[in-house]
């Protein structure tokens, strides 16, 4: 007869007190492994975009850690982000760094001010309106709430290329809100990436469509539960991609589209 061994809820509690951190330090290793590898794939795709002393447009730059990859290619950055503790956040990270320069603003398709959602895990604030429902209801965000609504300001890529020159590359993450972003954007660049997300597929499509008749007309993607790296070892069109992400399977929830000029036109001013 096997022989049991029941703990009453108080002193499972405390196993589990004990056991966690060692669960984090056997995991710590891993987690960096992974860290690196993704850093180097990441290096590998933006290397053949970005050449030192290029300029770059971060939209929605977050902590920085894609402006610091940006940096440690050689390129200018302007890094843009409406959360003002995490603006604050990035001036301190690069104050003693001149190739970088913050904005404490969001980016639509008209200046002005839009209603930003923080939340309280800062990486998921969002302008979209419908960005908190869809999330939500999928499950995806089950844990995280939306704590505080405040106006930010806003301008366009528009405005920024204008203002400080054209960008070889414009990364966009603003959960939810890039087609919005690309509305504001009426001349072409080299290559940009946005995040998209299986809440919203119908965001992805119009995304490209915009960037597609601003003739931005190749494009890739890649897994983000995977691997920052290119999917494809072909670019395509349009159309190609759109599809491609319709038949992505469920379990991808996420990911960046890359959108290019074809190479004859790179090098062109638009």
């Amino acid at each position: 007869m096997a022989v049991g061994c029941f703990y009453s809820r108080d002193e499972m509690t405390d196993r589990l007190r004990l056991i966690r951190p060692l669960q984090r330090k056997l995991r710590a290793p891993l987690v960096a492994r992974r860290a690196a590898r993704d850093h180097l794939a990441l290096r590998a795709v933006m290397q053949d975009r970005i050449r030192r002393g290029d300029l770059v447009i971060d939209v929605g730059a977050h902590a920085g850690d894609r402006t610091a990859l940006f940096r440690e290619l050689g390129a200018r950055v302007l890094a843009l982000e409406p959360q003002p503790r995490m603006a604050d956040l990035l001036r301190e990270r690069f104050d003693s760094d001149g190739g970088v320069t913050v904005l404490g603003k969001g980016v639509a398709e008209a200046p002005g001010f839009r209603e930003i959602a923080i939340s309280d895990s800062t990486t998921v604030s969002t302008m979209e309106p419908e960005w908190e429902e869809m999330t939500t209801a999928s499950g995806r965000f089950r844990n995280i709430a939306w704590t505080e609504r405040i106006e930010v300001e806003v301008t366009t890529l528009d405005l920024l290329i204008e203002e400080y020159g054209r960008p070889a590359f414009i990364k966009v993450d603003v959960e939810g809100f890039e087609p919005h972003v690309f509305a504001g954007m009426s001349r072409p660049v080299p290559a940009v990436s946005f995040e998209f997300v299986r809440e919203r597929p119908g965001a992805a499509a119009e995304c490209v469509q915009t960037l597609n008749a601003l003739g931005l007309s190749e494009f890739n993607f890649s897994d983000g539960l995977r691997s920052p790296a290119l999917c494809s070892n072909e670019w395509m069109s349009a159309a190609a991609l759109i599809q491609a992400l319709a038949e992505l399977p469920d379990r991808l929830s996420m990911g960046d589209v890359y959108a290019r000029l074809p190479a004859d036109l790179s090098t062109s001013p638009g």
